[in-house]
């Protein structure tokens, strides 16, 4: 046998094929058409919330009070020149401050909204650090200077 007649014959084959494949797709169209999927209405329900969260004084300075000592910690890490440390301390800062930033809902009192906003500075400054200067020692202690800043000025806000 030829190529050129193996090659017809293959075609032939193909051919075949696909009118059976074409078959048997119009017989799972026609089955699919035929059978009714029923409409299930569900009542109309006035959606909750699973979790409404409460803005707490003591959780905000909590949140910053570890982020102060673990900034520390990131700091005593760096001096040490124990960089891997001192890069997760500081990871875990940030992780504390999304924690205070997920406590703190849209519609929380003025004075937590603004702590909010300079918790939310702190952490992406927080987190540059991370990326870009890793335990820079000097950057470090920037940060953790802001980090008591915040704590002090949220401490003396939330009071009033």
């Amino acid at each position: 046998m030829t190529l050129k007649e193996e090659l017809s014959k293959l075609a032939q084959y193909l051919r075949e094929a696909e009118e059976e494949y074409a078959k048997v797709s119009a017989e799972i169209d026609s089955v699919f058409k035929k059978i009714e999927v029923p409409t299930i209405e569900f009542p109309e329900m006035e959606r909750k919330p699973k979790f409404i969260p409460v803005v707490c004084r003591e959780c905000t300075n909590k949140h910053l009070a570890a982020t102060s000592k673990i900034l520390k910690e990131a700091l005593t890490f760096a001096r040490a020149k124990e960089e891997e440390n001192a890069v997760k301390a500081v990871r875990d800062a940030v992780a504390e401050l999304a924690g205070l930033e997920r406590d703190i809902p849209p519609t929380a009192p003025e004075k937590y909204l603004k702590v909010l906003q300079l918790a939310r500075e702190l952490r992406k400054t927080i987190f540059k650090l991370d990326l870009e200067y890793k335990s820079d020692v000097e950057k470090l202690e920037k940060v953790s200077s802001l980090a008591d800043e915040l704590r002090e000025f949220a401490y003396t806000a939330m009071k009033a």
